[in-house]
């Protein structure tokens, strides 16, 4: 399983240089319970402050200190995980057109809709409940301030990742992506019964 498992990402990173890109799409209703799932580490989870910036671009490999400040500025949230004031993980959540810079486009959300991405964890974690807690709190969050569904966009490659947003009750709606060749860009959606 494996094997086919590294053949399958192999497959699909060679088509994504040659032009061919796609993400599977992930929601999460807000109106479903959020169930707590045990916290064996100690993290304490916030929202990133201007003056955390440091501690972001300190974490997260070629994290731009501007980029960072103009989505905190825009509105955009960014959930930390922190053990021992140590920041270990962070997610961003935002509303409104999202960017998706791997497939060169915007997806427009309706307003009571966020959008999930950006998801870092310290390699020292990684596998560890520090993003499943750090996405219950998101949750909950997002919950509170009036938005009734939570959508995320994970390559289905990514097994980590889907793994972590499953935990929490993400469910697969979608694959979006593009084919490009020279100047010519087709986009596609599919959506429902996606594998």
């Amino acid at each position: 399983m494996a094997v086919v498992r590294l053949l399958r990402r192999a497959w699909f990173g060679l088509w994504s240089r040659m032009g061919y890109r796609r993400l599977l799409l992930l929601e999460r209703r807000l109106d479903e319970p959020i169930r707590d799932l045990g916290q064996p580490i100690p993290v304490t989870i916030g929202l990133l402050r201007e003056d955390e910036i440091e501690d972001y671009t300190t974490l997260v490999p070629d994290a731009d200190p501007v980029d960072v400040r103009s989505r905190l500025t825009s509105g955009q949230w960014c959930f930390t995980a922190r053990l021992d004031d140590r920041l270990i993980g962070v997610r961003w959540a935002g509303a409104g057109p999202m960017r998706l810079d791997y497939l060169d486009c915007h997806v427009d959300l309706s307003t009571d809709e966020a959008c999930t991405y950006g998801l870092y964890t310290d390699p020292a974690f990684r596998g560890s409940p520090v993003s499943p807690t750090g996405s219950v709190a998101m949750l909950r969050h997002l919950r509170d301030a009036g938005f009734r569904r939570v959508v995320a966009a994970i390559l289905p490659e990514n097994a980590a990742s889907l793994r972590s947003v499953t935990m929490t009750g993400y469910r697969p709606y979608g694959v979006i992506g593009r084919v490009k060749v020279g100047p010519w860009t087709w986009r596609f959606l599919r959506t429902g019964g996606a594998k």
